[in-house]
């Protein structure tokens, strides 16, 4: 054992490594040394934890945003008419089914759709066919909303399930696995 250069591992109470028959031990401290980062140790572990489940769920997340791509969440109350976008981002998609909860005082004045098989609206319930397996993030609605300038500071855009499917936002995987574990996006308002 001493060729290879761990002749030197016997117990030492400084470091609290032992060596037994091959493997070593590390008896950590039961308390940590410092009690004060504890409690963000365990904050950055729920967040690497809800970072993992958003990027590592198959069924996606499904949000309102002001560009067809997802990536601007933050919606602005201009005081007049609002172009927002419907984004599912997905590893790969056949659909959805979800409804939009729009603030209070925002009026939706039109829908556009991106596929031929939408059927509902997006306040009650939309269920949406893409055709053919889609890969995100996938553009599914246009919505155009006539905003009253005076958004309420908690105001929020948020996907929600169809209300005749109240136990999760439905999406169809590629293999027409119905998900029902997709991420809605609560999207902020703000006014300029």
């Amino acid at each position: 054992m001493n060729d290879d250069g761990l002749g030197n591992l016997a117990a030492d109470g400084q470091d609290r490594i032992e060596r037994s028959h091959g493997f070593l031990e590390d008896h950590r401290d039961l308390v940590p040394p410092d009690v004060a980062h504890r409690p963000l140790g365990l904050l950055q572990q729920v967040l690497a934890f809800e970072f993992y489940l958003a990027t590592n769920n198959p069924a996606g997340r499904i949000g309102v945003y002001e560009d067809a791509l997802g990536t601007d969440s933050e919606i602005t109350d201009t005081g007049g008419s609002v172009t927002l976008y419907v984004v599912h981002d997905v590893a790969n998609s056949m659909g959805a089914s979800f409804r939009i909860e729009a603030p209070a005082g925002w009026t939706r004045t039109l829908v556009q759709n991106q596929f031929n098989v939408t059927l509902g609206n997006p306040e009650d319930g939309v269920a949406v066919g893409f055709g053919d397996c889609l890969q995100g993030p996938i553009h599914i609605l246009t919505l155009t909303y006539d905003s009253p300038g005076n958004s309420a500071p908690d105001a929020m855009f948020k996907v929600r399930p169809h209300s005749g499917i109240p136990d999760g936002i439905e999406t169809v995987d590629c293999t027409r696995t119905e998900l029902r574990t997709t991420i809605g996006v609560s999207s902020p308002v703000v006014v300029p």
